[in-house]
């Protein structure tokens, strides 16, 4: 999967949007892939730039909730 600067800083932004009350935000990108979404939860979180909680299960795709910047 390719990484996608312009839906990553999509992400960063609707979660800077949302209001922090220390849980889970929902990110919701129209016309993309929930997979895709997810993909890039997972790289933004590697790189620091958003906390997010890993509920990855076994055989499934990533899957993280974020929950701040």
């Amino acid at each position: 999967m390719k990484r996608d600067m312009d839906l990553a800083r999509e992400i960063l932004l609707q979660i800077e949007d949302s209001s922090y009350d220390g849980g889970p935000i929902e990110v919701n990108i129209e016309g993309v892939e929930r997979s895709v979404v997810q993909y890039h939860l997972l790289l933004l979180n590697e790189a620091g730039l958003i906390d997010a909680i890993d509920a990855t299960h076994l055989g499934s795709g990533p899957e993280y909730i974020p929950t701040r910047l």
